[in-house]
């Protein structure tokens, strides 16, 4: 089983049954329900940076990490610059005021062996990647949108596990988090040819009017060549557009002034 619904300390949430069964770890990801946003942010929106709501969304994730047993003020987020292939290893030495994102690591992609703080990612349509080594004992987590995944932010997290970690990649277990899935993410002809470039044609689909994308499919495409064993590498299939009543979406918000007004789901990951 790659992911349960469950409700954790009276907080609805999936578990990540394939990184939890590993015995050495924990993960979780957040949905949108039982928190104190309202409206289009509501209810639980895990937003700890973006400015909608942030009083209620900062209330929301100090409130499902109390539901995961884990303190807030050891976790450890990245700064996301989206499409980047920027890894970085942390400890407690980097732990942060987690609310202060400035100072916060800039990266796409984090690696722990670290039993001391809890790795959290958060996002609306793009995937995350968890990643856990059970003979080195260590993890990682990354952001992996359409523009990560063509820039190498999977190989290059994965290399530095085992840089920094000696993990062998045919022993890491990867689970693929919810992400805007074929049916709902339509792309340009510009991004489209980039995919085919990469050699990642096979997951374009052109049953629709115009090119849709296989994320998941692309991705797990990327952890193979990356050197994982395909049966190590599960897939949350659930689409964030899809699952309105489920999930937070970016491309399904609503939009003012030309921004995007949504709110996020997070992902948490630990040893234990």
């Amino acid at each position: 089983m790659t992911y349960e619904f469950i409700t954790k300390n009276g907080m609805p949430m999936i578990q990540i049954s394939a990184i939890n069964n590993t015995g050495i770890a924990e993960g979780y990801c957040s949905t949108r329900n039982g928190g104190n946003s309202k409206g289009e942010w509501g209810s639980l929106n895990c937003s700890i940076y973006k400015l909608l709501d942030i009083e209620n969304s900062r209330k929301d994730f100090k409130l499902f990490c109390s539901a995961i047993n884990v303190d807030p003020n050891k976790v450890i987020t990245n700064r996301l610059i989206a499409g980047t292939n920027i890894v970085r290893t942390v400890t407690e030495a980097d732990l942060i005021d987690i609310y202060n994102e400035p100072i916060a690591p800039r990266a796409d992609g984090l690696i722990t062996q670290s039993k001391e703080i809890t790795l959290y990612m958060y996002s609306a349509d793009c995937a995350i990647i968890q990643l856990v080594d059970t003979k080195t004992e260590s993890i990682g987590m990354l952001h992996a949108g359409w523009k990560g995944t063509l820039n190498g932010i999977i190989s290059n997290t994965v290399n530095a596990m085992h840089d920094t970690f000696d993990a062998d990649p045919s022993n890491l277990i990867a689970v693929i988090c919810p992400s805007i899935g074929k049916c709902c993410f339509e792309v340009g002809s510009d991004v489209a040819v980039q995919f085919k470039n990469a050699g990642l044609g096979n997951f374009i689909s052109n049953e629709y009017e115009k090119p849709h994308i296989d994320l998941f499919g692309a991705n797990k495409e990327m952890l193979i060549r990356a050197g994982l064993k395909e049966q190590n590498i599960s897939v949350i299939d659930l689409c964030t557009f899809c699952h309105s009543d489920l999930l937070h979406s970016y491309r399904r918000g609503p939009i003012k002034d030309g921004k995007h007004l949504n709110g996020m789901n997070g992902m948490f990951l630990r040893l234990i």
